[in-house]
């Protein structure tokens, strides 16, 4: 099968199957064999024959079902499984089949119904309670997942530790609303930690997350997070393994609206004295930054005392997007970045600041800072002579391109003079060297073209901004985009990746609108104030 030998496969399969047919593995790969070869009828005749031979044979009755599903005939499926099942009520596997068949279908509540009856057929146990709570939990039925629950609460001490644990995730999928779900984890969890073996992460970031929703105390708090360092499993290992172990949990107390829990638990674990190895130590500071950023407003100094700290004993490792370690500065700047994507731009300011005190001579630092505050209308020396000491530095930057040409702008610098090139050939040079299109960019050019007298070229540039922003394709990569920075390079999803693109993009599509509006309202469109429109700066 690996070398495509299809037919040579089947062969060898129909000799293994002539003895038992029922052989799971050896049955899978006949139908895959089949599937390969466009023979999906064939397979269904063998199979047909092989059930007549054994009606009812689990494995057999498995691949049909999967098969003639994968065919497309559903009803044809439900139909033979509930004769299986009407004919006989102990066809476990048929009744088993046509639950998930029913489900599959939309057809909830047949599907809950028939689980019902064949759960509650059995002795009643803890395994069964447990089955019965998921289906329950599943269907929407909380009260009775939480009587099940309760039903094993009160024999937790009977129960294993897997069952428990079990329980516990169970738990976790239930309505956050209802108080029932954090007592319950709480009482759970307590039963998991007093046993001898250590509890796996998960259960402890149930725990801290349950704390926290109940408003537990920072005492309490840090104890409980002193005990997962501590006791957990692989919480205090090297590894990076061990580090996902610590990036689930912060996922989970991120997706329960705890990101400044998560970035503390973090913390704890990279300055422990036992550190990660690299890789680890990687994953988790870049997290740890992520979290902080997301919790907001204040965080952003913890970030840099977390980078201070590792720098100064040796331990700052390169970012997982990065081969090389970086010095203080530049990791400075790396997280400014972080904070600049979720929006904190004070926090952004900051660190940026930092940064030029440590490396006067970061270009990007100089670029992004000096962009920031003359859209926020300073025009003090200090600023303007970041953004020109950046464009000297890196003159072929699209990003400095398009600050200096702001720049420019809002000096009413509009055409080359002196020798010195003005907002539009700077604009233009930007759009030129751009890797793909840029309605921020073609803003720009629209002000810059109006200022000039240029009409129908600033309109033309609104209408090309407006485009981009307008273009579904451009909104679902920016999406996905965003999507894969915060699971793929930071290891932690802490926004939503469209109300990302609603924050960055909003903004200039309205404003954008309302120039386009007020053009064709034969009205003087709302161009970016200049310098001395402002009346001096702040």
């Amino acid at each position: 099968m690996g070398r495509g030998e299809w037919k040579s496969a089947l062969r060898r399969l129909k000799d293994l199957l002539e003895d038992d047919p029922t052989d799971t593995a050896a049955l899978t790969l006949l139908i895959n064999a089949w599937l390969q070869m466009n023979q999906a009828e064939s397979a269904e005749r063998w199979l047909a024959e092989q059930l007549d031979r054994r009606p009812g044979h689990p494995a057999l009755l498995e691949q049909w079902v999967a098969l003639a599903l994968r065919l497309g005939r559903q009803e044809e499926v439900i139909a033979r499984l509930e004769d299986a099942w009407e004919s006989d009520r102990h066809e476990y596997a048929a009744g088993r089949l046509l639950e998930m068949v029913y489900r599959m279908t939309g057809r909830t509540e047949d599907s809950l119904a028939l689980g019902e009856y064949r759960l509650t057929a059995q002795p009643r146990g803890i395994r069964r309670e447990l089955e019965l709570a998921a289906l329950y939990g599943g269907a929407g039925r909380e009260d009775d997942a939480y009587q099940r629950l309760q039903w094993l609460l009160a024999r937790a001490d009977e129960a294993t530790g897997a069952q428990l644990i079990t329980a516990v995730d169970l738990v976790q999928r239930l309505d956050r609303q209802d108080a029932r779900r954090d007592q319950m984890t709480m009482v759970l969890t307590e039963h998991l930690l007093n046993r001898d073996p250590p509890a796996p992460m998960a259960v402890f970031a149930a725990r801290l997350r349950a704390a926290a929703d109940l408003g537990h105390s920072d005492e309490s708090i840090d104890d409980l997070l002193a005990r997962t360092l501590s006791e957990a499993e692989g919480a205090a290992g090297p590894s990076l393994q061990d580090a996902v172990r610590w990036r689930d949990l912060a996922q989970t107390l991120v997706e329960a609206e705890h990101p400044c829990l998560a970035a503390k638990a973090l913390r704890l674990r990279l300055t422990a004295d036992a550190p990660p190895e690299t890789a680890a130590r990687s994953l988790l500071v870049t997290i740890a930054v992520v979290a902080d950023a997301a919790c907001g407003k204040g965080q952003a100094e913890a970030s840099v005392q977390l980078i201070r700290e590792l720098d100064a004993s040796g331990l700052l490792p390169p970012f997982p997007w990065d081969q090389e370690p970086h010095g203080l500065a530049e990791a400075l700047y790396e997280i400014s970045q972080i904070y600049a994507v979720l929006g904190e731009e004070d926090s952004v300011e900051a660190i940026l600041r930092l940064v030029l005190e440590l490396d006067g001579s970061n270009a990007m630092a100089m670029n992004n800072l000096g962009y920031s505050r003359i859209e926020a209308g300073h025009q003090d020396e200090e600023t303007i002579r970041w953004v020109e000491l950046a464009h000297e530095m890196l003159p072929e930057e699209v990003s400095v391109l398009d600050t200096i040409a702001w720049l420019r702008y809002k000096q009413r610098q509009y055409e080359d003079a002196d020798g010195r090139a003005g907002a539009m050939t700077l604009i233009q040079k930007a759009l030129n060297a751009a890797d793909e299109p840029s309605a921020e960019m073609n803003d720009h050019l629209g002000d810059i073209a109006w200022r000039m007298g240029l009409r129908d070229e600033a309109v033309g540039a609104w209408r090309g901004a407006l485009a981009i922003l307008e273009d579904p394709d451009h909104r679902n990569g920016i999406v996905q985009n965003y999507l894969f920075l915060q699971t793929r390079m930071w290891g932690l999803l802490v926004a939503d990746p469209r109300e990302m693109y609603h924050r960055q993009f909003s903004v200039t599509l309205a404003r954008t609108r309302r120039k386009l509006e007020a053009v064709e309202s034969g009205v003087e469109p709302p161009v970016a104030p200049t310098f001395d429109d402002t009346g001096g700066g702040r």
